[in-house]
Parts: structure tokens; C-alpha cells; sequence
């Protein structure tokens, strides 16, 4: 059994029932980031690169407030994670915006395939950040 840490948190681990909630909850998100991409690309013609920067932000937004209270159920204060959590969405939207740039660049592939995969590989490496450091509760 883990050892709970003072205020009854468990210490921060990786747990596949909360990744999926994680996953659920970043699919709200990335409907918001998918949403101002393509209304952004489609409706007012801006570039594919900038357009995910600026859906990116909306998402990650909607996402902090979905994960704080509903994924990790965190008791920390918004100040403390919230700084925690946009320097990861930070270097998640610089690492998408760089993924795709890449892939539109290397493959020539349609602007939302590229998106699809560079999403997926987000995904993962902001859960990892998000539940060991994000939302963890201070030792």
C-alpha cells in the first residue's frame, strides 16, 4: 500500500485509470485547440504553425481547470500549480508547434494529419509532467 503523505495525498505516481481521465480531459481541450486551428487556418487564413500556437493556449487553459478538479482532484492552491502547469504547456506548445512544422515540412502531409500525430505524442509527455510535478502534492 503507498504511504499517503500529510493532508491524506497519495505521493505523486503514474496511474492508468488517471491517464485516462487525463486523456478524456485533454480531448476537451484539444476540441478548443482544434476548434481555434481550424477557424483560424480555414476561416481567416493564417498560417497552420500559428494558428496551433493560439488553440494550443485556449486548450491548455480549459485543461488546467478540468485537471486540477477533476483529474488529480488536486488540494494545492491554482497559484502553485497553475505556474507548473503553463511552463509545461509552454513546452508542450513549442514542442508542437516545432513537431509540426517538422512534419509539414519533412512529409508534405495535410496540416490536420500532422496535427493528429503530434497530439498523441504531447499527450503522454504532459501526463507524465502533470502528475509527477504538475499536481503532485509537495513532499
Amino acid at each position: 500500500m503507498a504511504e499517503r503523505q500529510a493532508g491524506g495525498q497519495q505521493p505523486a505516481r503514474l496511474r492508468p485509470m488517471q491517464f485516462l481521465v487525463f486523456a478524456l480531459v485533454g480531448a476537451v481541450g484539444t476540441l478548443a485547440h482544434y476548434a481555434v486551428l481550424l477557424t483560424l487556418v480555414e476561416c481567416f487564413r493564417q498560417p497552420a504553425v500559428m494558428a496551433t500556437a493560439c488553440g494550443a493556449l485556449v486548450g491548455a487553459l480549459l485543461n488546467f481547470v478540468l485537471n486540477h478538479r477533476l483529474t488529480f482532484a488536486s488540494q494545492e492552491k491554482y497559484r502553485r500549480t497553475i505556474l507548473r502547469f503553463m511552463l509545461i504547456a509552454a513546452l508542450s506548445l513549442l514542442l508542437n508547434a516545432l513537431l509540426l512544422q517538422l512534419l509539414l515540412h519533412w512529409t508534405g502531409w495535410d496540416y490536420r494529419i500532422a496535427q493528429l500525430i503530434v497530439t498523441l505524442l504531447v499527450l503522454v509527455l504532459n501526463y507524465v509532467l502533470s502528475a509527477l510535478w504538475a499536481f503532485a502534492a509537495p513532499r
